[in-house]
């Protein structure tokens, strides 16, 4: 890889990426941002599970509902890996 190529992955931000044009297996990826969203929020659930010797606010996080479909991988195994 070149430079600029590098420069550019390293700039890149979620939201600049045109995520309904790109393709998987299972159709388009519009919604890969509210997947990254919720992997996030688990993220740092669990982190702050660790700190506190809960999984309180993990499971508050994985519990929370959206329209879509997004993130419902993270639901069917509850805890910290």
């Amino acid at each position: 890889m070149n430079e600029q190529n590098l420069k550019y992955i390293a700039n890149l931000k979620a939201q600049d990426v045109p995520w309904s044009r790109l393709t998987t297996a299972y159709g388009r990826a519009s919604e890969f941002p509210e997947i990254f969203k919720k992997l996030a929020l688990a993220i740092k659930a669990c982190d702050a599970s660790r700190g506190s010797g809960g999984e309180q606010n993990l499971d508050r996080v994985l519990n929370s509902t959206t329209e879509s479909s997004a993130g419902q991988n993270l639901k069917s195994k509850p805890g910290c890996w």
